[in-house]
């Protein structure tokens, strides 16, 4: 066979594979464009935050009640965007019917840090920052120890639902977190005669007490 007829048949398949290479970089390359524009528009998306609930919380009352609670504010999804929680509500009312004027009013009063006493081996709050909006993006999920105070209220025995709400910048509806607590008469005792430390310590994950009271933050001993 001559090297024009070798020629010949050599040349549709070379085309062939020719035209299958050049459609495959096509394809690759419109496969990368729209990953591209997909990543893009996600990273200009509003961040899609998450708020967790702490296993722990304290809680102590005098002629007030103090709730301390830290939750976890962080984005979902990587973006460039940031969201900002102007405020945050804490709800706690009775399980069952009782009226308005029985359920403690919270406010956030500020956030705190912890630290050793020395002396009495319990635990003092510190002053850390005002009830400030907080800034959320990927990089900077927030975990403020969170002080609640009800002036002139009282918690009483029972069980409560309470709701953790975080009030965005954005247009998105509020982030709400739903839990429950059971204070029994015990704790009320314990309230009225603080030793060293005067915030007890409630879980919700306390392996003692969860088959009890399912997933209600009820007061942790050693």
């Amino acid at each position: 066979m001559s090297e024009t007829d070798e020629d010949e048949q050599r040349s549709p398949r070379h085309g062939r594979f020719g035209m299958l290479h050049l459609w495959s970089s096509t394809l690759a390359g419109v496969v990368a464009l729209g990953i591209s524009l997909y990543n893009l528009s996600t990273l200009r998306e509003s961040p899609q935050i998450d708020a967790t609930l702490p296993h722990l919380l304290r809680i102590g009352q005098g002629e007030n009640v103090y709730l301390f609670l830290q939750p976890t504010i962080s984005v979902r999804h990587k973006t460039q965007d940031v969201d900002v929680v102007t405020s945050v509500r804490l709800d706690l009312r009775p399980d069952g019917q009782a009226a308005p004027a029985e359920r403690p009013r919270f406010f956030w009063d500020d956030s705190i840090t912890w630290e050793l006493n020395r002396k009495t081996g319990g635990l003092d709050y510190v002053h850390a920052e005002d009830p400030a909006p907080l800034v959320i993006n990927q990089d900077n999920p927030q975990q403020p120890i969170m002080s609640f105070v009800a002036k002139d209220s009282n918690l009483t025995a029972g069980r409560y639902l309470g709701t953790l709400t975080l009030y965005r910048a954005s247009r998105r509806e509020p982030l709400t977190e739903e839990f429950c607590l059971t204070v029994s008469g015990d704790d009320l005792k314990a309230f009225a005669t603080p030793g060293k430390d005067p915030y007890f310590i409630f879980r919700n994950d306390d392996p003692d007490s969860v088959d009890r009271h399912a997933d209600c933050y009820v007061r942790f001993r050693y």
